[in-house]
């Protein structure tokens, strides 16, 4: 099973995102920073790296808050599970880092209503949908699970129950 960290982090009432190609389309889209757990690494230790890696925006793994847990099953199988986290900052300064495969072009912060609509245009809503939903509502520790059931033209199709609360693992 894979597992991916992210984390959405506020410098005020803003909120970070980071521009690179979608998975499936290659097309450049706006989302939050994330990427493969290490191996060794725990998953808000990834989160933060991820996040420096992508930004050079540096936030300490034990101040981030668990926003959802996302598992993707596939005929009852669990194919990858996901940990998004918040965490804030005061540091202004966003230096995407540009070498070793990086494919971030561009970090900037957002208002929350229009990170919300950028990343409604993802092709991979186990990612985005969790964090819409807490930069709209402020829910945190839920578990969602989204079941592939197809593919339609590259991009995945998902269905998913409503969330549960869960606790951090």
């Amino acid at each position: 099973m894979q597992g991916i960290a992210g984390v959405v982090v506020f410098r005020g009432s803003s909120v970070l995102l980071v521009n690179e190609p979608d998975y499936f389309t290659g097309e450049p889209r706006w989302t939050f920073p994330s990427g493969h757990i290490e191996d060794g690494e725990d998953p808000a230790t990834a989160a933060a790296r991820e996040l420096a890696e992508e930004s050079g925006c540096v936030v300490d793994p034990a101040q981030l808050e668990i926003i959802a847990i996302s598992d993707v099953e596939q005929d009852g199988v669990t194919m990858n599970r996901s940990w998004n986290y918040t965490g804030t900052t005061t540091d202004a300064a966003l230096r995407p880092r540009t070498q070793d495969g990086e494919t971030v072009t561009e970090a900037r912060w957002f208002d929350p209503a229009e990170a919300v609509e950028l990343l409604g245009r993802s092709t991979y809503p186990p990612k985005t949908k969790p964090v819409a939903r807490f930069l709209t509502s402020g829910e945190c520790n839920l578990h969602w699970t989204c079941d592939l059931i197809g593919f339609s033209s590259l991009t995945p199709t998902f269905r998913w129950e409503p969330p549960t609360p869960t606790l951090p693992e």
